[in-house]
């Protein structure tokens, strides 16, 4: 009897020491703002010469996991970034009482990845990134415990336009 409960401690033990650990980022938010020149559009017309659009990219990073963001690729295209200090939650855009939250309230560590504009030439992507680039809008790359890992959104948000005046 002794010796089938030590095989199954020793087994039960096995198991949950080879299980894969989870990754720490459990959620991105990605965003798109088109920012218009000059008075705001009668129409929905624009001139896409005149039109900008700028991005606002979110990491949620569970308990005290430290994280180190290796790349940005939105629409195959690898962007040069930073990386902000902890943000509160919930993040919002425009005013504090009627403005969009971006991110909701949440007891995960939050970051925002501020883009400083494309690289060229853009690093080659491995296979693994390669595939998860043409079926994601955005892929963000970053290491944790010397492993290599991926968050990706199939879709960007689209924000209201910012008018510039």
């Amino acid at each position: 009897m002794f010796k089938k409960i030590l095989i199954a401690v020793c087994f039960f033990a096995f198991l949950t020491s080879t299980s894969a650990q989870k990754a720490p980022v459990t959620k991105m938010y990605a965003y798109r703002q088109a920012t218009l020149p000059g008075k705001k559009p009668s129409g929905k017309r624009t001139d896409p010469d005149l039109k900008k659009e700028s991005y606002r990219l979110f990491v949620s990073v569970t308990g005290k996991e430290i994280i180190h963001i290796t790349g940005v690729w939105i629409n195959e295209e690898y962007y040069r970034f930073t990386v902000s200090t902890k943000l509160k939650t919930p993040v919002k855009m425009g005013q504090p009482d009627d403005g969009i939250i971006l991110v909701p309230k949440s007891n995960n560590k939050v970051f925002e990845i501020m883009l400083k504009g494309k690289q060229e030439p853009a690093p080659r992507p491995g296979t693994k990134l390669g595939t998860l680039m043409k079926t994601n809008a955005v892929v963000i790359s970053y290491s944790w415990k010397g492993k290599q890992y991926f968050i990706t959104a199939k879709t960007i948000k689209e924000l209201p336009p910012f008018i510039a005046m």
